[in-house]
């Protein structure tokens, strides 16, 4: 009797198990577009200065997708190279990637700026978690700052960040299924004579 019992048990761990598996295959995706429209390029990155704007996005859900359309203007003797944006999660300080839309226009003036539609940050290994609190950092600063103020100008465009949470309805269903298993060994035994 204890074999058939240890068996349907370990089937239902096993059902459980699968469903954990699917469900974290399976995820949500999600975009968010943020207005880049007269954004400031201030001081280095940590500078008080800078712009900095925080997303809520979801709790233990990977950032997979970047893109941008972005019209810079950088004042002399600050470069469209410089101008860049830090995008990560606050609790996991080395979780994140740095954008510079202008990285090899060493120059100061205009610049507009494509990234063509989503970047698969996945493809190049470059995909990165977003912490318990769920927040997203984006940090708008001078690879190098070359005077106070404003260095230069996010005029106008928007970015765009792709991120994938697990599907929670998968989870629960899982988890109940562990709960009914062990809830039919409860009553399994309750209702066992006694030898």
């Amino acid at each position: 009797m204890k074999r058939n019992q240890i068996k349907r048990w370990l089937s239902c761990a096993a059902l459980a198990a699968a469903g954990l598996a699917s469900g974290a295959a399976q995820a949500d995706t999600v975009e968010v577009t943020v207005d880049l429209s007269g954004i400031s390029s201030n001081g280095a990155f940590g500078d008080a200065t800078n712009t900095v704007l925080s997303i809520l996005a979801a709790s233990n859900a990977r950032v997979t997708g970047i893109g941008w359309e972005a019209s810079l203007f950088a004042d002399f003797p600050s470069l469209l190279s410089e101008m860049s944006l830090d995008i990560s999660s606050p609790s996991y300080a080395s979780n994140g990637l740095t954008l510079a839309p202008g990285f090899a226009d060493f120059f100061a003036g205009a610049g507009s700026y494509s990234s063509n539609g989503l970047i698969d940050l996945v493809a190049l290994g470059a995909d990165f978690a977003i912490a318990g609190d769920g927040l997203l950092r984006l940090e708008f600063f001078e690879a190098v700052d070359d005077f106070d103020g404003a260095d230069g100008i996010w005029r106008q465009g928007t970015l765009t960040i792709q991120y994938n949470t697990p599907e929670p309805a998968s989870l629960a269903l899982a988890g109940l299924a562990l709960a009914g298993a062990a809830g039919a060994t409860r009553r399994r035994k309750a209702a066992a004579p006694a030898a």
